[in-house]
């Protein structure tokens, strides 16, 4: 059973999220495995790569329309006396958002033509984007209306297609449009398939807490923050790869691959649990310092522990999973690790910021925190050295910045008469 709104049942909720994440998880490995044993052609290969990482680099950027849209859903009757005004506004953003992305679209189809690499697979990007859009807004509302059971079934739903259509696309050695229209697709069937799923029973009525130019505003904010983390997250690898002049490409590949496997255990499970978290801050306004205490105090804990043990087993499992091609030290893998607890700590923390509607300093915080983690990267040092620095610094930067924000904040109120 999950939590229903009101029902104060929140750990099924949790349970649920984060077992649609595990089985997201397991099904996109998967794919990443058939598709490196099916496809011979280098060149296929490549598009195919490209294609899926350009994608969830997109995914990445628009995720943050979910979490304005979660912060801002209330249940019929709560916020507005209409709920149709609430999927109204949704649908004017919507427009807007795929509308941009249609001109970029068609921005890159001018410059490299429809039968160029990047220009063919405009097309299906604009696809895989719109359905997403569909899954931001789907979800979003989902999640402000804590139907936990729905959330998880829109992410297995949509990994689930995917691998149906991926894998069979590989199978029969299809060829790029087929390939690129088996990742792009399954987005928008998941969001129809669930939207209708809920709304055709009548069920999941509700209305927005701001109006529509405010939600735009919202909106643009948390994709510059969502952005920001993508940098932090995903954009990782390609910094450090950058940044790697002096460094050999053995080397390169030992700390690019430690920074993705190490750091996905903690940091995955968070990020799949921001609208969770969301919803707490939104609605806990008594309980909010406590959640983010504890919250806080338990990532920290687990990542002490973890990079304890990432740092006596870490290399010796490296060796034997790459057969001894690979070699790293235990202090670079205790360091990635701490690093993502101090992510997956601003994660919590940016929930918090805008559960209780701080955006500005949600967006700051998230903003110096990625300029922080590209900035301390370029200092001299090995390129180890240089790494550990960013994904640690960047973190502490934007926390630090975001507790000077609410603390002038709080002297504000207090000097104003209103605060005497």
């Amino acid at each position: 059973m999950t939590s229903e709104p009101g029902s104060g049942r929140t750990v099924p909720g949790v349970g649920w999220v984060l077992f649609a994440t595990a089985g997201a998880g397991v099904a996109g490995y998967g794919i990443q495995v058939v598709a490196s044993a099916t496809l011979d052609d280098p060149g296929l290969y490549i598009a195919f790569g490209t294609f899926w990482s350009a994608m969830y680099v997109m995914v990445t950027l628009l995720s943050g329309i979910q979490n304005a849209v979660t912060r801002a859903v209330r249940p019929a009757g709560t916020a507005r006396e209409d709920g149709v005004a609430g999927a109204a506004d949704l649908a004017v953003l919507a427009a807007v958002v795929v509308g941009a992305l249609a001109v970029l679209a068609g921005s890159v189809v001018v410059i490299d033509g429809t039968d160029g690499p990047v220009g063919g697979a405009a097309g299906w990007m604009l696809l895989a984007g719109t359905g997403y859009v569909g899954v931001t807004l789907v979800g979003g509302v989902l999640q402000g209306l804590q139907r936990w059971r729905a959330v998880a079934g829109l992410t297995l739903t949509d990994s689930a297609v995917r691998t149906l259509l991926v894998v069979s696309a590989l199978l029969m050695t299809a060829a790029r449009p087929q390939l690129f229209a088996a990742m792009a697709l399954p987005f928008l069937v998941a969001a129809v398939a669930v939207g209708l799923a809920t709304w055709s029973r009548g069920r999941g009525r509700f209305t927005l807490d701001v109006g529509r130019g405010e939600l735009v505003r919202q909106v643009l904010g948390a994709v510059v923050a969502s952005s920001a983390l993508g940098v932090m997250v995903s954009g990782m690898p390609a910094v450090m790869a950058a940044v790697s002049r002096d460094t050999t490409p053995q080397r390169l590949a030992e700390l690019v691959m430690v920074t993705s496997l190490a750091r996905a255990p903690l940091i995955v499970p968070i990020l799949a649990l921001q609208g969770f978290l969301l919803v707490r801050f939104r609605d806990g306004h008594d309980r909010a310092v406590q959640v983010l205490r504890r919250g806080g105090s338990l990532i920290l804990v687990v990542t002490v522990v973890a990079a304890g043990a990432a740092a006596a087993v870490g290399p010796a499992v490296l060796d034997t999973v790459t057969g001894g091609s690979y070699a790293i030290e235990p202090w670079f893998v205790a360091g990635v690790v701490v690093g993502a607890g101090l992510l997956g700590v601003q994660v919590l923390v940016g929930s918090a910021l805008l559960g209780r509607s701080h955006h500005r300093d949600y967006v700051t915080m998230w903003t110096v925190s990625a300029v922080a983690t590209v900035l301390l990267v370029l200092v001299p040092g090995s390129l180890g050295a240089r790494s550990l620095l960013s994904m640690i610094g960047g973190p502490l930067a934007g926390m630090a910045i975001a507790a000077v924000l609410r603390r002038v904040a709080a002297a504000d109120r207090g000097s104003s008469p209103a605060g005497r």
